[in-house]
């Protein structure tokens, strides 16, 4: 051999087509020889020796060739999507090489064909442009409440018999709290997340005292005492006291109060357990606490009104009548505190009693002017 043959390089380009990180598709873009093969010399000997064996043979191999992928559009699917019509099938190359063995050792390959068998089939891809109409999306909270169980604790006590038990501090249910975002698509829930979930008012343990106290153990005779144990439920209530609110009202002075609506107490009804052993109160459960009749608030009503200043000209008669309009007014505001204890009845009595003693001042005046 005089100068090694190299082998060439073929340089094969191709497109691939992926959809949501799948690949769907792959095109030959270009297949092209970027480095020439290099020839083999092999100097021929004119010596006259021993003739090799040269022998030939053909060797077939093939190839997978990639399938291309085209789109078309359908008008029924939503804009942006695709959907498969039709699958691609890779296609196979066939290469024929004959190959030159001499004395048994492969002294040349060459290449005598090179075709495609079998052609690969085309993926066909539908690509949607059918309009689609965005959703309404909306949320809302929604908040729910959940008992919470209380524990029961035991604590001994040394002044009870051993192994009896006594409710010490009767348990109460907590209440958890959860606010959930619910998600609406077109007016249909479509999604619920759970925003917050928190415990809103504390479960209360019970407390149940454990007798300790050693009983000594009575003389047995023929007669066997049993305790006799009953259970009762007492009711009791409480009052429930009501809430003051104030109103403003633009034709009452200002600076007055006027009770326009009483408050009224409301009842709360408490029902307690009790445990009796023989006639002896030994357990109290509280059983329920409801508010049986709800507060009334008290509704008064704050004056507004802004009322004119009197002034003093140093004049007898007007230091007289001035000092009438001041005793008027004093029992204005006498009959004003009066309606402050009094239940309101209604502005008209109000404005009665306001004419009234603007009525019985300029009576005063006129009266006083007269005498002098």
């Amino acid at each position: 051999m005089k100068t090694a043959g190299q082998k060439g390089v073929r340089t094969i380009v191709e497109t691939v087509t992926y959809t949501d990180g799948v690949e769907t598709g792959r095109e030959v873009k270009s297949n092209t020889i970027t480095t020439p093969a290099v020839d083999e010399v092999v100097e021929v000997g004119t010596k006259k020796v021993v003739a090799p064996v040269v022998t030939t043979k053909e060797e077939t191999k093939t190839e997978e060739v990639a399938f291309q992928t085209k789109e078309v559009t359908n008008p029924d699917l939503p804009e942006g999507s695709r959907q498969v019509k039709a699958a691609g099938k890779k296609g196979v190359r066939t290469i024929v090489e004959t190959v030159t063995y001499t004395d048994g050792i492969e002294t040349g390959r060459v290449e005598k064909s090179n075709t495609i068998t079998t052609p690969a089939v085309d993926e066909i891809v539908e690509v949607g442009t059918k309009k689609v109409v965005a959703p309404v999306v909306t949320t809302k909270e929604e908040t729910k409440t959940e008992e919470v169980a209380f524990q029961t604790k035991e604590v001994t006590n040394p002044d009870l018999p051993e192994g009896s038990r006594q409710v010490k501090t009767a348990g109460q249910k907590g209440v958890r709290t959860i606010v959930e975002t619910v998600t609406y698509t077109d007016g249909i829930e479509t999604g619920r997340v759970e925003k917050s979930n928190t415990i809103t008012t504390p479960a209360v343990d019970e407390v149940v005292e454990v007798g300790t106290k050693k009983v000594v153990a009575p003389v047995v005779t023929t007669e066997v005492v049993v305790p006799v144990v009953t259970t009762k439920e007492e009711t009791k209530t409480e009052d429930v006291a009501f809430q003051v609110k104030e109103v403003k009202n633009e034709d009452l002075p200002e600076g007055s109060r006027q009770v326009k609506a009483a408050g009224k107490k409301g009842v709360r009804t408490i029902v307690y357990t009790v445990t009796y052993t023989d006639g002896v109160e030994t357990g109290r459960v509280e059983k329920s606490s409801t508010i049986t009749t709800p507060a009334v608030d008290e509704i008064v009503e704050v004056g507004t009104k802004k009322v004119a200043s009197t002034t003093t000209n140093g004049n007898k008669n007007d230091t007289a009548t001035t000092g009438n309009q001041a005793e008027s007014t004093k029992k204005e505001e006498t009959a004003s505190q009066d309606q402050k204890v009094l239940p309101s009845t209604g502005t008209a009595s109000t404005s009665l009693l306001s004419m009234i003693g603007l009525f019985i001042a300029g009576l005063v005046g006129f009266v006083v002017r007269k005498k002098d």
